[in-house]
């Protein structure tokens, strides 16, 4: 929408304000124009053409923000369009002679639709052994057994060993 002071603009100011809106200079604009620095000057610092560029500026960002989102837009549509043709090129693979490609090819498509590959899990078996008091007694008596011929091998290996004369003097 153009603004109500644009509209009383001749057609000397509607050119300015489309060149300053490119960003061109005073002196720019007064040389293309023919006319001095000094009007050119006044024009652009009036009130009521700073408006006019805001709009101007405010109306483009809309056109850029609507360009973008049609952008966006058909972006998202070719690549919903795409998607059958990849799906169809992903599931071809899948009768592939190629053992590494079929399989490379259903293990994508069980990923992509949630069926993901599981890790291998641990599993630990628990045993439940009933010892009665006999038992017991015949594992203590072989654990004692175990302690006494530990300490009877610690006492031979120690009696294998020269004797240490503390009286001897080094040369």
């Amino acid at each position: 929408m153009v603004g109500k002071t644009i509209q009383s603009m001749n057609q000397r100011h509607f050119h300015i304000l489309n060149l300053r809106y490119k960003d061109w200079g005073v002196q720019q604009i007064a040389t293309h124009l023919n006319m001095s620095r000094r009007q050119v000057s006044l024009i652009v610092n009036s009130a009521s053409f700073r408006h006019e560029i805001a709009i101007k500026r405010a109306q483009n960002d809309e056109r850029e923000e609507v360009k973008g989102s049609k952008e966006e837009d058909e972006v998202l549509q070719t690549l919903k369009n795409s998607t059958k043709a990849a799906v169809d090129k992903l599931c071809s693979h899948l009768k592939s002679p190629d053992d590494k490609t079929s399989m490379k090819a259903s293990l994508e498509i069980l990923d992509r639709t949630g069926y993901t590959k599981k890790e291998e899990q641990k599993q630990q078996a628990t045993v439940a052994i009933i010892i009665n008091h006999k038992d017991s007694d015949i594992i203590r008596e072989t654990i004692d057994m175990l302690n006494h011929n530990e300490s009877t091998e610690t006492v031979n290996a120690s009696s294998d060993l020269p004797p240490v004369n503390s009286n001897q003097t080094n040369p």
